[in-house]
């Protein structure tokens, strides 16, 4: 864990030299993001686990990027669990791409195509659609090219014919995919490959980064910067109709609990080894070492964190 850490802090430096020209103030906390962390093992049960002190919270950064969409996983997989069970509900996972351009069209234009699609009536053959999630992603191609498409995640009250395809998944029937392929053709003006299957309860697959790590790296600074732009303070992941409510409840419920506690068994006091990272050898390096106590076993111990 520590190693994918270092790799990862190692991208976010390399990240922040790369768009210091074109965007002086991300790269200053870009280049803090992670540098000390804390390793806390758990004094009940020896459970590791290791936090860090500063995020950029860029969407960009290698360490900030993976951090959203394992919060997402932990955040939906609940509230997906319960949706579908308490409405009886059946899940698929659709994909939907446009063809490679050199150039993203505005935001408002992908959420009307996407929007448009939902509210097609061929959904209406299995009861329509609930409620579901939707994720825009971006990939590079090799002619320097973007290659954007949207991960959805839909709901409908009857099951969406499928079968088992080659690689053991169950993917839509033929017939059902190319209607949907045909009615995105018609939205877009030109894009039409789309792939349905059902949903097998990951949620992982949903939460892709909106750009990976290794795209990033095949970017020339134009378009790195041009895709920046394009993406600030856009929200690319969310939740919509019924599926909105039960990931509100979700939270709410998250926000109750006790947020230093030991995730295998509960417990509240842990020692501390805090590292920092050291780019000049690339890794971390601890520096100190101590208890810390949170919660309820204050009150036996009567300490507290420092």
């Amino acid at each position: 864990q520590l190693k994918q850490r270092q790799k990862r802090k190692k991208g976010a430096i390399s990240l922040s030299r790369r768009i210091v020209y074109f965007a002086p103030k991300p790269p200053k906390k870009m280049r803090r993001c992670e540098n000390v962390a804390h390793l806390e093992t758990c004094k009940r049960c020896g459970t590791e686990s290791i936090k860090s002190v500063f995020h950029c919270d860029n969407r960009f950064c290698p360490i900030c990027s993976r951090r959203r969409s394992a919060r997402l996983v932990e955040k939906y997989a609940g509230a997906i669990e319960r949706y579908s069970k308490e409405k009886g509900l059946y899940g698929s996972f659709l994909t939907v791409t446009y063809v490679n351009t050199p150039m993203l069209q505005e935001r408002k234009a992908y959420t009307k195509h996407i929007r448009n699609l939902l509210r097609r009536s061929l959904w209406k053959l299995f009861g329509g659609i609930d409620g579901g999630s939707k994720n825009f992603e971006v990939t590079f191609s090799k002619d320097g090219l973007y290659h954007p498409h949207v991960h959805m995640l839909i709901f409908t009250p009857k099951p969406i014919p499928s079968y088992t395809n080659k690689e053991g998944k169950l993917v839509w029937q033929n017939d059902f995919n190319a209607a949907v392929s045909n009615a995105w053709r018609e939205i877009t003006g030109d894009s039409y490959i789309v792939q349905g299957m059902l949903f097998d309860g990951s949620v992982q697959e949903m939460m892709k980064y909106f750009v990976k790590q290794s795209d990033v790296e095949k970017m020339s600074d134009e378009n790195l910067e041009e895709l920046m732009l394009w993406s600030k303070k856009k929200r690319l992941f969310e939740a919509f109709g019924g599926l909105r409510k039960y990931v509100a409840n979700i939270q709410d419920e998250e926000e109750k609990k006790e947020p230093c506690a030991c995730k295998e068994c509960g417990g509240l006091s842990f020692e501390r080894l805090v590292l920092q990272f050291d780019e000049r050898v690339g890794c971390y390096l601890p520096v100190d070492v101590y208890d810390v106590h949170y919660g309820a076993d204050v009150a036996e111990t009567g300490q507290g964190p420092p």
